[in-house]
């Protein structure tokens, strides 16, 4: 906050007070969502506030205005599609809207990841519990199995062994 209140414009202040909202336990949500979008109006061409904004939205349950702001991550950062992965993410680990989840995963591996976001073997490995989790067995395990085929070391291979 003393970032923030130091240097109002700054999109990496902004940015981190919004994840440090994401993360925490303060239950200040809105406060986060706030902070994101303040740092997406400073630097829309960057990933990291639409992927925070995201999460945020889902953990209030702000489904419009989700798809709005993925919408709009899309349009300004479109070879960056980890807004949607993270969305995908707090679905499943909320345990809410499995089918979201399921969309925004398979819209996240479409393409190619940029360097230091989430590998397609993340994105497989989350993808197989939402779908295990959904009552679809068979496709989730298919998808743990990609994960680990892509990534040996994926969790995805004690959840497979957990789940046979």
């Amino acid at each position: 906050m003393q970032a923030v209140e130091a240097q109002p414009g700054s999109y990496e202040a902004h940015q981190r007070l919004a994840n440090y909202y994401l993360s925490s336990s303060l239950n200040k949500s809105e406060e986060g969502e706030k902070h994101a979008r303040e740092a997406i109006r400073i630097r829309a061409d960057r990933a990291a506030a639409h992927m925070t904004l995201a999460a945020l939205l889902v953990e209030q349950r702000k489904w419009p205005e989700l798809s709005s702001a993925l919408q709009e991550a899309e349009r300004a950062v479109p070879d960056n599609l980890a807004p949607y992965y993270w969305a995908g993410a707090q679905c499943m680990w909320r345990k809410v809207e499995a089918v979201r989840a399921e969309e925004y995963l398979r819209k996240y591996l479409s393409q190619e990841p940029e360097p230091d976001m989430p590998t397609p073997a993340a994105a497989h490995r989350l993808l197989g519990l939402v779908l295990y989790n959904a009552g679809r067995k068979t496709e989730g395990i298919s998808e743990l199995q990609i994960a680990v085929k892509l990534d040996p070391r994926s969790p995805a291979k004690d959840e497979l062994k957990k789940l046979k």
